[in-house]
């Protein structure tokens, strides 16, 4: 079936023999034949050996990365640390680039690539059209690097349309999608990694769009992944000097490479906030302008979710910064920032109206929402290293992360109820597993604990739903599982208590209405704040957070992760460690 809607003829496996024993027969006369640009001298280079990559697949027979309506991508050919002349890359043709760097088997493996396995076929036209609505309807507020230009049937990129019917599939309510999303991934990736989109802008919204997959488990290490993607969308990006304010003076494109650098970024972040991974964009190596409405095409509500999710972003970035100080003010000014983001949301992106009353359901709006919540989890745990008190004690958390974490389950029940819940990207399997932690610990021997279980199981339906489409949502759920066995053991040693104590998260600088300004019908839990500190007097503009007094290039060395010693990368760490206790 997805042979035959993707334009495949053989399987992967069947596909790789192919090129194994195509590449075999190339491997011999492209050695010879790299032996003889190699010792060529450079006025021996005046008419270039040209290698013929016959493409038949291609739809007008041109060569690979002739999709793109035109070769100049606004950059000249120029890379950002470079300092070569413009004119000595852009001028120069395909197989002339690959013949003066003593690359013909480049050439050779892109051709045997593209006759065997067609990679850049794209789906009927029905079916292309569809799954880009899919993606403009549904996933635009997560990933918005497209303009109209590129969409089919208009959009001439193969690549990024591969990309487009990717995602769109990624969020569809169809039980063979997570099957078909599979194996365009593959495709584009191979396109990829056989160099086949040569304009840069485009190559660098594939990379965009491609990365909103991680439907391979991380369990162990590779190049395969959302990670790899995201970073090889930073580095090109850099090269590119789109970190640079400089670099979108009087581009046509500007607006949309802003669109690109922030998408980047704000993935960047998350991998940094969420999972711990060193950050690749730090707040000193980029000059950015903050994104704008007048960046997109239309002012849509899935573009004011972006900007705002961009907003929430660098203050997610400004507490990675903090992870090892429990600095009061640095803190204090994260609290501010939060509050400030909370007051400033746009009325059309609010869930509840001035009445009280909730507003109709919107779903990108409610993921903005939910990370809104997320950070205001991160922002109260422990900004110091685990060490042994968590491995004896399960942390004390404020009272603010246990109502975050309510409000993100309310908002994850209402998706849940509209069958939403099944086109969720893959952050939200981390957005769930950082609720759970204060439901946890939130006392298991308390009256709350039967209402908090049933929160937990709201989480863990959520993360179910995405399992067909998200490779660790099988890891999710058993560290959920183990989080709370390993809690309740916790709890229910005596003779572990001792003059350490538990690691406690902290209580905000500001007060309850500021960072919770819903009506109390929205949370059972918001009852519980009435008797909350009031608000401290420390506004901070969300774009204005400067650096951190002696932090100096802190690398976010502590993770939600760290709680409860368990490596993200592999099931066997966990059941190592329990059993080992």
């Amino acid at each position: 079936m997805n042979s035959t809607l993707l334009g495949t003829s053989s399987s992967t496996k069947t596909v790789s023999v192919h090129i194994a024993s195509h590449l075999r027969s190339l491997a011999a006369p492209c050695r010879s034949l790299g032996e003889q640009v190699s010792s060529a001298s450079v006025a021996e280079m005046e008419t270039p050996v040209q290698v013929k990559c016959d493409l038949q697949d291609s739809p007008d027979g041109s060569t690979p990365g002739s999709d793109s309506p035109t070769a100049d991508d606004g950059f000249g050919g120029q890379c950002y640390f470079a300092g070569l002349p413009s004119e000595t890359v852009a001028s120069m043709p395909r197989e002339s680039y690959d013949t003066a760097l003593a690359r013909p088997f480049a050439a050779r493996l892109r051709q045997a690539v593209m006759l065997l396995i067609k990679p850049s076929s794209l789906p009927r036209p029905g079916l292309l059209s569809a799954w880009s609505e899919a993606f403009m309807s549904k996933a635009f507020h997560h990933c918005p690097v497209v303009e109209t230009g590129d969409l089919p049937p208009e959009g001439s990129s193969v690549a990024v349309n591969l990309g487009l019917c990717l995602v769109g599939n990624m969020v569809r309510h169809d039980t063979r999608a997570p099957r078909v999303a599979g194996d365009l991934v593959e495709k584009l990736s191979l396109l990829l990694a056989v160099d086949y989109e040569q304009n840069r802008v485009q190559l660098l919204k594939s990379l965009c769009l491609v990365s909103c997959w991680d439907g391979a488990p991380t369990a162990q290490a590779s190049l395969y992944g959302a990670w790899h993607w995201i970073g090889a969308g930073v580095r090109l990006m850099v090269q590119m000097g789109l970190h640079r304010r400089a670099a979108y003076a009087d581009h046509l494109d500007s607006a949309c490479l802003k669109r690109i650098f922030w998408y980047l970024h704000n993935c960047d972040v998350l991998q940094t906030a969420c999972w711990g991974r060193p950050p690749l964009l730090r707040r000193r190596d980029h000059d950015v302008e903050p994104l704008e409405r007048n960046d997109f095409e239309t002012l849509s509500p899935q573009a004011l979710v972006f900007v705002e999710k961009s907003k929430l972003c660098v203050i997610l970035a400004r507490m990675a910064e903090m992870a090892s100080t429990e600095s009061a003010p640095a803190m204090a000014s994260i609290d501010a920032a939060l509050a400030d983001w909370i007051a400033d949301v746009p009325a059309e992106l609010q869930i509840y109206g001035p009445d009280g009353r909730r507003r109709p359901y919107y779903r990108p709006a409610s993921e903005l929402f939910i990370l809104y919540f997320v950070a205001v989890i991160l922002s109260l745990m422990p900004r110091h290293p685990v060490g042994e008190r968590m491995r004896r004690h399960p942390p004390t958390l404020s009272v603010y992360a246990s109502v975050a974490a309510s409000c993100i389950v309310m908002l994850y029940d209402e998706m849940g109820c509209r069958d939403d819940t099944v086109g969720l990207l893959p952050m939200h399997g981390f957005f769930s597993l950082t609720a759970t932690l204060p439901l946890i610990c939130d006392g298991p021997g308390t009256e709350e604990r039967h209402r908090h279980s049933e929160k937990i199981e709201v989480l863990r339906s959520v993360v179910s739903t995405m399992r067909d489409g998200y490779g660790d949502a099988h890891v999710i759920l058993e560290k959920m599982n183990w989080l709370l066995r390993r809690v309740e053991a916790m709890n229910g040693d005596a003779h572990l208590s001792g003059p350490t104590g538990p690691l406690r998260g902290r209580d905000p600088a500001v007060g309850h209405r500021e960072l919770f300004p819903f009506p109390r019908g929205m949370c059972y839990d918001l009852d519980v704040l009435q008797d909350a500190p009031p608000i401290t007097s420390m506004a901070v503009a969300v774009t204005d957070l400067g650096p951190v007094e002696g932090l100096g290039d802190v690398v976010f060395d502590y993770s939600l992760m760290d709680f409860f010693d368990f490596d993200l990368g592999s099931l066997e760490a966990v059941n190592s460690t329990e059993e080992a206790q």
